[in-house]
């Protein structure tokens, strides 16, 4: 090979050399705000779970939100009145209620590089960060008026906190409050809490570190004042409540034990399937790329338990720490371990993922740059190529408001509204923008059991000339798509005059003289 062939790889060498990690942190930084001020600034309309919480924040005042919510809403105090103090400021638009999440998301990722730096090295620490920034569920709670991202920050803190204790960088009134009010802001900040200060209390009777652990028994006992006053003020009232008591809704979140046969087993390995599809993503369309990313990932986790195992079990077991202790709130059917409500435990997961991936290539001098970069493109790929492709299109849920707009401009005097009762919180969240009369709404009420009870609701408004019917969150059940069954009446009945459909929304306009 030439030198005039060797020149331009020698080049790329020296550039690379030169950069810094922190450089391509603030890269991914940037980058991850980009991303979340995209879907934040697009706007789409609250889809049902969003509007059942907006309605409580809009109609409570600050007491009232101690309460148990409605609509089988729960969610911190603290989140409910940061957000409540926004609407008061800022009014009551998507834009503020999805401010908060939004913050919480991004300073997550912000202050995810410093949680990682006594986990990693430099350029692995990139690696994490780069994953976590191009996280589609982190993406998508940034952008929900829900408290997940919120779960995902107090990790992160949480974590820091732990770190500046073993440095003495923090005295113990910074960390007694700090993670006293950190359960205010996160449910899940408990589980957190309680395994690291296990793993730290440990470690200071072992190495008979004693100011270390009367530090400790100071911030672990704020903490437990804290909760219990969480306790009787909030968590108690949720845990009460005939939404949280059904057995049915969350037995898919709680761990079967005491096993009774091998199927009981499966439940472990659907729950790590939910973990690595939080860290990478959940292949809507499998193939052999993703599904060899899946493998990847799969092998980095168990690497990195593994050689954490050899090479720093205090390390390993802060991070394992927070999983073991939600597994056993699962066992015990005090937290359901699925999906949203587990998103608190994507940083240390990624955490495990990337050290398996430094134990099992990065490390590796002899293995060449170019096969590191690639393996890393690998790993990004799929969650890169997905934020993309939301970046030129940004996704839509249960679009009301659009609905509501176009009924809106067409609306006459004596119109009536049919309103689906799944559509009702999202309707009510929109009504004061449109003002229409509440002598001319019709509410649904649900009757899954009972399909022909919507066919006599509907019944009563035969005679009227113009009757819109409002959808979103359409149910499918047994019998099809409750929308199509109360459609196909209302053919049967009058004349269609005008329909319209937007993602997960539509309206229907009948004549029904």
């Amino acid at each position: 090979m030439t030198l005039f062939t060797l020149r331009p790889l020698l080049s790329l060498k020296k550039w690379i050399d030169s950069i810094k990690p922190v450089h391509v942190w603030i890269g991914f930084i940037v980058g991850s705000a980009i991303l979340f001020l995209r879907q934040y600034l697009y706007c789409r309309s609250l889809w049902v779970d969003e509007a059942n919480l907006a309605n409580n924040i809009v109609s409570r005042s600050f007491s009232g939100l101690l309460n148990p919510l409605d609509c089988n809403q729960a969610a911190p105090i603290g989140f409910l009145f940061l957000s409540k103090l926004f609407t008061l400021i800022f009014g009551t638009s998507e834009y503020t209620l999805r401010l908060s999440p939004l913050l919480a998301a991004f300073f997550s990722v912000f202050l995810f590089y410093i949680m990682t730096q006594s986990f990693l090295t430099p350029w692995m620490r990139i690696v994490a960060v780069s994953l976590i920034a191009v996280n589609s569920q982190l993406i998508r709670y940034a952008n929900e008026f829900k408290q997940y991202s919120f779960d995902v920050l107090a990790t992160v803190i949480i974590y820091i906190l732990a770190d500046l204790h073993l440095r003495d960088r923090i005295r113990t009134w910074q960390f007694a409050l700090s993670g006293a009010i950190l359960i205010w802001f996160s449910h899940p900040s408990v589980f957190v809490l309680t395994g690291i200060g296990t793993c730290l209390m440990i470690s200071s009777l072992m190495k008979k570190e004693w100011g270390r652990f009367n530090k400790l028994c100071i911030g672990i006992g704020s903490w437990l004042v804290s909760l219990t006053l969480l306790y009787m003020l909030s968590l108690k009232g949720i845990r009460d409540t005939p939404y949280f008591q059904n057995p049915g809704l969350w037995k898919n979140g709680f761990i079967p034990f005491p096993w009774h046969s091998l199927n009981d087993l499966a439940w472990i390995n659907n729950t790590f399937m939910m973990l690595l599809k939080m860290c990478i993503k959940e292949l809507k369309e499998p193939s052999f790329y993703g599904r060899l990313i899946h493998i990847v990932m799969t092998g980095a986790f168990f690497a990195g338990c593994i050689g954490l195992l050899i090479t720093d079990r205090p390390k390993l077991c802060l991070l394992l720490s927070p999983l073991l202790v939600a597994l056993l709130a699962s066992v015990l059917r005090l937290y359901p371990f699925f999906y949203r409500l587990i998103l608190f435990l994507l940083p240390v997961t990624l955490i495990i993922m990337v050290s398996g991936l430094h134990f099992l290539i990065m490390k590796y001098k002899m293995i060449p740059l170019v096969i590191k970069i690639a393996v890393w493109i690998l790993v990004i790929y799929l969650p890169f190529k997905e934020q993309w492709a939301a970046f030129r299109a940004p996704s839509e849920c249960e679009e009301i408001r659009p609905v509501m707009e176009k009924i809106h401009d067409q609306w006459q005097k004596e119109d009536l509204i049919y309103v689906y009762y799944a559509s009702e919180s999202s309707f009510e969240y929109y009504l004061p923008r449109f003002r229409f009369p509440s002598r001319n709404i019709i509410q649904g009420t649900r009757s899954r059991e009972n399909p022909d009870h919507y066919i006599r609701e509907i019944e009563k408004l035969k005679g009227h000339p113009r009757v819109w019917l409002i959808f979103s969150h359409d149910y499918r059940g047994k019998q099809g798509s409750e929308r199509k069954l109360i459609i196909k009446t209302m053919k049967e009945w009058g004349t269609p005059l005008d329909e319209f459909k937007v993602i997960g929304a539509c309206y229907y306009l009948f004549d029904l003289t």
